[in-house]
């Protein structure tokens, strides 16, 4: 890979960004606010929220024409075509929610060279139109370096581009840009007290946002396109993974329980009540159930295919290395089966599991010890959300344990 200590190639760069950034600009009607930024010059540490896919366009155009390092999950370099792109723009890839002291060398190499580094702290997609957890140390970081802290502030992203949609959708997108600290606040202020700014500043919550802007509404010809990938229990019968989306509208299989999301993102319905009314109410009545299953010793198990990177010297990829079964519960998860023709019994205690990362319909994944896991349910993909979610409710639970017991 190339050293992740030099900057963006400047042609490459610029020419990239004008031929990627209008077509965003003008289909989610991205509205930018840069006025206090202008003028700034690097090095610096730029942080944005992530509540959809295109955030790195969205935060680089607030920034522009600095170029900028983007930091991304590891997970795209065992991806041969992005990885390709990632060694041209020196992209500098993280282990998720796990240590990775080569991250650290490569931000510290790019802005003792004059450059600019450009991070998300949540690390993956928001879920639910809000701020996820954020792995801790990037306060001791922005301390080290004594670098002004940049904040891009992404609203609207999550209604257009959010990991669980499926379907075209248009809208408005407002992203702010300013100066959270100055190198003169950064040497001043102790890790602690940048920590708990960065963690502040990054709050966000799409849909308070929307219903301050009146004006606002999405189009799509399928709005609901992709919500059975993100709400999985019907909040009527409780059946799970039942759920069916039909253009605008969401309907339980099992007992008939259908609602309408409307351009303003808020479930509607003229034949019965409607329990919740938006996305982020239902997605934390599924993080409740959750909650409760946890303390009552429920465990969630799935046979799973286990894949993880493999070089053969010209490129690294994700393959299938063994087949067995996952199970989750208040303790941690834990593998079953084979890898590379052994029998194995892995275990990741919650303690170090704030969540689960997954992909909608697809995986759920973990960085541990220098390796990357990626687990395939073989049969009902749909349940990863349900395994990210009971993750986060474990984790929640161990330390309400840990501090009864202190």
């Amino acid at each position: 890979m190339a050293k992740p200590n030099k900057r963006p190639n400047r042609f490459l760069y610029h020419l990239t960004f004008w031929l990627i950034y209008p077509f965003f600009k003008i289909k989610n009607r991205v509205r930018i606010n840069r006025k206090t930024v202008r003028k700034i010059k690097g090095p610096m540490i730029v942080i944005a929220n992530h509540p959809s896919r295109p955030d790195f366009i969205y935060s680089i155009a607030a920034m522009y024409p600095l170029r900028l390092n983007v930091v991304v999950a590891r997970y795209y370099t065992f991806i041969p075509k992005i990885n390709a792109l990632i060694k041209r723009f020196r992209v500098i890839p993280k282990n998720l929610y796990n240590p990775d002291s080569s991250t650290i060398k490569g931000i510290i190499g790019v802005i003792r060279q004059g450059g600019s580094v450009l991070l998300m702290p949540e690390g993956r997609l928001s879920s639910d139109g809000t701020k996820g957890i954020m792995p801790d140390g990037i306060h001791k970081l922005v301390k080290k370096m004594e670098v002004p802290l940049v904040l891009v502030k992404i609203n609207g992203a999550f209604m257009t581009g959010g990991k669980w949609i499926t379907s075209r959708r248009r809208g408005r997108i407002e992203v702010t840009a300013s100066v959270l600290l100055s190198k003169e606040e950064v040497v001043a202020l102790s890790a602690e007290e940048i920590r708990q700014i960065i963690d502040q500043s990054l709050e966000y919550n799409d849909y308070l946002w929307l219903e301050k802007r009146p004006e606002i509404g999405y189009k799509g010809k399928s709005l609901a396109s992709g919500l059975e990938n993100i709400l999985y229990l019907c909040p009527n019968c409780q059946s799970e993974f039942t759920l069916k989306p039909h253009k605008h509208q969401f309907t339980c299989a099992h007992c008939g329980y259908s609602v309408t999301l409307n351009r303003r993102y808020r479930f509607e319905s003229d034949k019965q009540p409607v329990i919740f009314t938006t996305i982020l109410d239902w997605f934390n009545y599924q993080k409740q159930v959750a909650l409760r299953d946890i303390e009552q010793g429920k465990m969630l198990e799935t046979e799973v295919i286990l894949k993880n990177p493999l070089s053969n010297g010209k490129k690294t990829e994700l393959l299938e290395v063994g087949k067995g079964k996952c199970f989750l519960n208040s303790e941690g998860l834990r593998y079953r089966g084979t890898q590379n023709g052994q029998e194995v019994d892995i275990f990741f205690p919650i303690s170090i599991m704030p969540t689960l990362l997954f992909g909608c319909n697809e995986d759920f994944e973990i960085y541990h010890d220098n390796q990357f896991y990626y687990f395939l349910p073989i049969e009902n993909r749909l349940q990863t959300v349900k395994w990210s979610i009971y993750t986060e409710a474990a984790y929640l639970n161990y330390h309400e344990e840990k501090s009864k017991v202190s």
